[in-house]
């Protein structure tokens, strides 16, 4: 944390400095990138994580996790894309500058972050199953041609500024298969900028190659990689499971054959049935 943006120590007794939040924000403005565009604030804090994010974000995720989310917006419009639990059809939040919005646990959503806006967040340890077990944070990957569940990725949060980065650069720069939707055939690739006109998100250009390669490498030198990270990809490629089909289709094929020579000339018009 930078000294500009806190004073040099606590107030006498008690663990955090008091912290400018306009000096905190301009201090640390360059560490806000894409995809996610956070830095957190009060690191050692137990019952807390408090984290600033800026636009723009580059986000085609939904993030799951066990606790509330509190959302201030400081400056500019955002809108958080939530699928509701109650299995109605995915749609975005508006929240404006001035706002604040709590989002309910275990929500899948997506901060759609434009340029130049920032915001506060607020979330909570995630705390334990009732076997003892901490909960898992999720980030999920749902087909934008037929919203199809196509990846999930679970993991037990380390740091919110650093862990979700990483697992979204090696979804992005992973195995094709992984990103490809069991469905449709449809491939997910990296997520750029966006922008907000009224209530309608709208990207605004696609994310330069060489930075993306240089996101991928960089991450994966990370804390989170060190992790136990649990993919689980909805089924195979499109490809695969027409070959696969083929290969159904002409062992079918040859089984039959078989079975038609074995049971002589008079099974035939049965076969042929089948």
């Amino acid at each position: 944390m930078s000294r500009k943006a806190a004073s040099s120590s606590p107030p006498r007794g008690l663990s955090f400095p008091i912290l400018h939040l306009d000096k905190w924000i301009r201090a640390n403005s360059k560490r806000l990138v894409p995809p996610v565009s956070n830095r957190q604030l009060f690191g050692a804090s137990k019952d807390m994580i408090l984290f600033v994010s800026g636009g723009p974000n580059t986000r085609n995720d939904y993030h799951v996790n066990a606790t509330e989310e509190l959302f201030y917006q400081l400056k500019g419009d955002i809108a958080v894309r939530v699928r509701p639990l109650d299995g109605s059809k995915p749609h975005d939040v508006i929240v404006r500058e001035g706002e604040l919005f709590l989002l309910d646990r275990w929500v899948p959503h997506r901060p759609q972050r434009p340029p130049g806006t920032l915001g506060l967040i607020v979330e909570f340890p995630r705390g334990f199953d009732e076997r003892g077990k901490p909960h898992k944070d999720g980030l999920r990957w749902y087909c934008p041609a037929c919203d199809e569940l196509v990846h999930e990725a679970t993991w037990v949060l380390k740091k919110i500024d650093e862990d979700l980065k990483v697992i979204m650069n090696e979804f992005w720069g992973g195995p094709v298969a992984r990103r490809t939707c069991r469905n449709c055939g449809h491939v997910i690739e990296r997520a750029g900028a966006v922008e907000l006109k009224g209530r309608r998100v709208t990207a605004v250009g696609k994310p330069a190659k060489k930075a993306a390669k240089k996101a991928t490498k960089k991450a994966g030198g990370k804390r989170v990689a060190k992790q136990k990270v649990s993919h689980t990809t909805a089924g195979g490629t499109a490809g695969a499971r027409k070959t696969a089909g083929k290969k159904k289709a002409v062992s079918a094929r040859g089984g039959s054959k078989r079975a038609a020579s074995a049971r002589g000339a008079s099974q035939k018009p049965a076969a042929r049935r089948r």
